[in-house]
């Protein structure tokens, strides 16, 4: 267990869109340790917010929520549906 691990899993879920959506997708904290750990990503919650606690006052969900938002933004932007000016963005 390492802090580089913590530091490996916070990338992970920002580079990789397949690992973000299975931690994502998990269904609790134990489920989303039991993903890193099946990725050689073992690290202790203590760990965690060590490098966390370098970054904004986000949580866990705060970041994957950030996620969604670029993925579903990068999705309709590259499908030329992404239009700023649209009125139900007011």
């Amino acid at each position: 267990m390492s802090v580089e691990n913590a530091r490996a899993f916070i990338e992970k879920v920002k580079s990789d869109g397949a690992f973000s959506a299975q931690i994502n997708n998990a269904e609790s904290k134990e489920a989303r340790v039991r993903i890193a750990k099946e990725a050689g990503l073992e690290f202790t919650e203590q760990e965690y917010q060590d490098v966390t606690s370098q970054f904004p006052t986000w949580t866990m969900d705060d970041w994957l929520a950030a996620r969604r938002a670029y993925d579903a933004f990068e999705t309709s932007w590259l499908a030329g549906e992404f239009n700023p000016w649209r009125s139900d963005l007011e």
